[in-house]
């Protein structure tokens, strides 16, 4: 066997051997960073009935999770309707 028909076969089968073995190396597991939030935040809305029931159970699940956050839910009578307003145009006055 010439040394150019060794080469052909064994090199792709050492880069291949080199790659399956770098996949599986292990390694330390990292540490997820450790991050705390506080604060207050505050929500406008209009829910009602069990869709509001699911949002606050949600909400405490949330603040169980990170005790420095508060979320103030504040209930807005026709929120979507003062959102979706559009501005009234400024009277246009001719020159003159």
């Amino acid at each position: 066997m010439s040394f150019k028909r060794v080469l052909k076969y064994f090199l792709p089968l050492a880069v291949l051997s080199a790659m399956l073995l770098a996949a599986c190396g292990g390694s330390q597991p990292s540490t997820p960073p450790s991050t705390s939030f506080s604060g207050t935040i505050t929500i406008w809305h209009g829910w009602q009935g069990s869709y509001l029931q699911a949002k606050v159970a949600i909400f405490n699940a949330y603040m169980k999770l990170h005790p420095g956050v508060h979320i103030n839910l504040v209930h807005q009578d026709n929120v979507v309707d003062k959102s979706s307003r559009k501005p009234v145009p400024a009277p246009i006055s001719s020159p003159g």
